[in-house]
């Protein structure tokens, strides 16, 4: 399992022990670091916008303004380790609840809500022919929405259209949502999230840390 954390601030607790719990459900955490992830075969198209992301920054969204770059890096990082190396990505703010229903699959991408995918938690076999459209794609995308949100350039919006582009040839693993959504952050406390999870049979618990500054610490 791929998992990114990168920029100035540490890994907060809560997120090394979601390391903890994935590998007791038998999948090996390996958590990036922004040089090991400048070594990964990207396309010069690419390797531009990521020096543009790093150069000027990026659209937070609802997220937080000073972790802006570093969330978009990870987007399109995440597809570039899931194309190159294949595995399981997973965003260090995810729970895992119980072990992944992956049998029988080369793919798969799971749902935040009933229209779009969450890149939050995704995976393939290295080279798999989706990531690598996933990965060409990007770069148009990027510039076509340069500051808008980044959920819309780089994130679920663009994952969302290259699914349903190429005929829905993986997986989108059930339930549908397969985690909670981002429209309901903030209206429970982290105890009721996962239990609300639970209670729904969902298999991950998503915490959107990126909208919890109080996490970071210097």
């Amino acid at each position: 399992m791929h998992r990114i954390w990168i920029g100035p601030h540490r890994i907060p607790p809560a997120y090394v022990a979601h390391a903890v719990q994935w590998e007791a459900l038998g999948y090996p955490v390996h958590d990036w670091s922004l040089l090991e992830l400048r070594k990964l075969p990207v396309s010069e198209a690419t390797a531009v916008v990521i020096a543009d992301i790093e150069e000027r920054g990026a659209n937070a969204g609802g997220g937080i303004d000073r972790t802006a770059t570093w969330v978009q890096l990870a987007d399109v990082y995440s597809y570039e380790l899931v194309r190159c190396l294949g595995g399981i990505y997973a965003n260090t703010d995810i729970e895992p609840l119980r072990a992944l229903p992956l049998d029988g699959l080369d793919a798969f991408v799971v749902g935040e809500d009933t229209r779009f995918l969450s890149n939050a938690l995704m995976g393939a076999e290295a080279g798999h022919p989706f990531f690598e459209d996933v990965c060409a794609e990007l770069p148009a995308s990027f510039w076509a929405k340069r500051w808008e949100p980044m959920n819309q350039s780089t994130g679920p919006h663009l994952l969302t259209a290259r699914w349903e582009a190429t005929g829905q040839q993986v997986a989108r693993l059930e339930p549908c949502p397969f985690m909670n959504s981002f429209n309901d952050e903030g209206r429970y406390t982290a105890d009721e999230t996962r239990q609300r999870c639970i209670d729904a049979g969902m298999y991950v618990a998503h915490f959107w840390g990126h909208k919890h500054p109080e996490l970071l610490e210097d």
